[in-house]
């Protein structure tokens, strides 16, 4: 099992569906990050490559999604809250929530600066 501290220099990877992403402008839309649970799913990259944390994380999904980074020190930035919740089938798995305190889905204002700061793998 994965330490419960994020490294300093840690990234979270999401898979966005084809019918969240904004072909137009080769980016997320906002509703991407902001899902009807409470948590946004994400994997933690513990110090895997790219191409490790990608192929991870769409082998159980359609090739038609796309993939997104977001460094940890960004959300940290945005007020953004990052928590490791592994689960039976992933050991990487986290999630991001609008604070610490409440945990709650990510504010649209959020949700619109992850689309900012996002890297398109």
């Amino acid at each position: 099992m994965l330490s419960d501290k994020f490294d300093e220099d840690e990234s979270f990877y999401r898979a966005i569906p084809t019918m969240q992403w904004i072909h137009d402008e080769d980016r997320p839309s906002t509703a991407a990050f902001r899902p009807s649970t409470p948590g946004c799913s994400v994997d933690r990259s513990a110090k895997r490559s790219v191409q490790e944390a990608k192929s991870f994380l769409l082998q159980a999904r359609s090739s038609k999604e796309h993939v997104v980074t977001i460094e940890k020190r960004q959300c940290d930035d945005e007020n953004i809250y990052s928590e490791y919740l592994p689960i039976p089938s992933n050991e990487f798995h986290s999630e991001l929530f609008n604070s610490k305190e409440e945990k709650k889905r990510l504010t649209k204002t959020q949700a619109k600066k992850l689309v900012e700061l996002c890297i398109k793998r």
